[in-house]
C-alpha cells in the first residue's frame, strides 16, 4: 500500500486564472489577493520531467453519468510552480507550528489554511 501525501503547492496566480479555472474552479478566478495561489491535493509524483502530478482532484467541467463528479489525476507544469511543500500522513502529525493547521482536500482550489483558536 502507498503511502498518504498531500501536497502544497504554490503556483503562479495567472496560470489558474487564464489556464485551468474552468477545469476545477467552476469557471471563478482565485481568491488570492497577491500573485500566488495555494493548492492542496492528493501528490501522485514529483519524477516528471515535465511537472508536479497529483490525483483524486475534482473536476468542476467533466461530470460521469448522473452528474456524479469525476476526480482525475492532473499535472501542474514545472514551470508555473513557485513552491511545493509535502506532508506524510505516515509519519507526521498533521499540523504546522505557529497556530496554522492544513485540512487536506482533494479540491484544487480549496483554500483550506486557517489559524487555529487557541
Amino acid at each position: 500500500m502507498s503511502r498518504k501525501q498531500t501536497a502544497v503547492v504554490v503556483v503562479s496566480k495567472n496560470w489558474i486564472d487564464t489556464s485551468v479555472r474552468y477545469l476545477i474552479n467552476e469557471g471563478r478566478e482565485s481568491r488570492s489577493t497577491g500573485e500566488t495561489h495555494i493548492v492542496y491535493a492528493d501528490l501522485e509524483g514529483t519524477s516528471d520531467p515535465h511537472g508536479l502530478w497529483l490525483r483524486n482532484v475534482k473536476t468542476t467541467r467533466i461530470k460521469a453519468s448522473g452528474e456524479e463528479v469525476v476526480m482525475a489525476r492532473f499535472m501542474i507544469p514545472w514551470a508555473f510552480i513557485v513552491a511545493l511543500g509535502v506532508i506524510d500522513h505516515a509519519q507526521l502529525e498533521l499540523g504546522f507550528a505557529g497556530g496554522v493547521q492544513l485540512e487536506p482536500s482533494a479540491d484544487l482550489t480549496d483554500q483550506s489554511t486557517h489559524t487555529v483558536e487557541e
